[in-house]
């Protein structure tokens, strides 16, 4: 969560300024102003990270100067979030808001054993997670072996790999992390924009390929617990709007590789100038390579996957030109 406010030069350009942030359960977090962004409105903005749990609590925020404290003022992300999914003229942000103002909800609810469940709407009954369990390619090292996996709702949401491991086995040496008797964990935090993309760690000359919705979806389908189910169900909803907002920000992300679809036709302006242009037509593989200005940036073209590469600038593109392109899996 984002709390913006206004600074003088005087504040602004003191080296032991911070905002400090208190969250509900005691904990502090403190923002140096020579951290803080910048917005167009000229406010200084100062991030502050908690569970999705806490999201209808009150934090309360004191700014820290070399002369003197602020008083505290008190707000949640729940009033936030109301605010943007109310006043936003973008409907990505309007939708990536309200549903994590839902998945917030659920969390609050699953963490408290003694609060009721909290009712499924229809979109929720009828969400069906689908992803694919933990794979894992080639062998592990000897005395190590995979036991499960969790997942981890804090600030910023983590898969917890487990694994049983012989007391010969130096786990440190591979990233692993003591829990109890010859167990041990690994964490791998995910971002918001990654929850339903896979990740690999590597376990010596094992891969592990895993993402955030092979727990949920293994939790939906074997668990008898409602709430943790509509956790689950919230989360995933939660993942996809942050995707789809993600999209918008970046439709042509840097690395991502697109196919022409068919009656389709792409002006790349190819480097060097003297090649001139060409057209990528149907069945054409455009690779993209540089930042997407909001109507041209610098790409590789193929006639397919394998073939001689050409260098250059695509022109007049645009974000509905989506639905002539084909993203291929990376």
């Amino acid at each position: 969560m984002n709390y913006q406010v206004h600074l003088t030069a005087e504040t602004a350009s003191d080296a032991n300024a911070y905002m400090l942030f208190i969250l509900p359960d005691g904990s502090i977090q403190r923002v140096p102003v020579a951290d803080a962004k910048i917005n167009a409105d000229d406010l200084y903005v100062f991030p502050c990270s908690f569970p999705a749990r806490m999201m209808n609590q009150q934090i309360y925020a004191r700014l820290v100067t070399s002369d003197a404290n602020s008083d505290f003022h008190g707000y949640s992300g729940a009033k936030y979030l109301e605010t943007v999914a109310a006043d936003s003229s973008n409907e990505a942000a309007q939708e990536l808001a309200q549903k994590t103002l839902d998945y917030g909800t659920y969390a609050e609810a699953y963490f408290d054993k003694n609060a009721a469940a909290v009712p499924e709407d229809n979109e929720m009954r009828n969400t069906t997670i689908s992803a694919k369990p933990v794979r894992i390619d080639g062998d592990l090292p000897e005395g190590i072996a995979y036991y499960g996996m969790s997942l981890l709702l804090r600030d910023q949401v983590a898969v917890r790999l487990y694994f049983d491991v012989d007391d010969s086995v130096h786990a440190s040496a591979y990233g692993l992390t003591h829990k109890e008797g010859t167990y041990y964990y690994l964490d791998t935090p995910v971002s918001a924009e990654n929850l339903l993309n896979e990740q690999t760690v590597n376990i010596g000359s094992a891969s592990i390929t895993f993402s955030s919705m092979s727990y949920a979806s293994l939790a939906c389908s074997s668990s008898s617990d409602e709430k943790l189910q509509a956790t689950m169900k919230s989360l995933y909803l939660y993942a996809k709007a942050a995707q789809e907002y993600q999209e918008y920000l970046d439709p042509f992300p840097q690395g991502s590789a697109w196919r022409v679809k068919a009656g389709c036709s792409f002006v790349v302006e190819l480097y060097p100038s003297s090649e001139g242009y060409m057209n990528a037509t149907e069945g054409y593989v455009i690779t993209i390579l540089g930042t997407y200005n909001g109507s041209s940036c610098e790409v590789a073209v193929s006639e397919r996957f394998g073939a001689a590469v050409k260098y250059g600038r695509i022109i007049n593109l645009s974000v509905e030109d989506k639905e002539f392109l084909t993203r291929l899996e990376e």
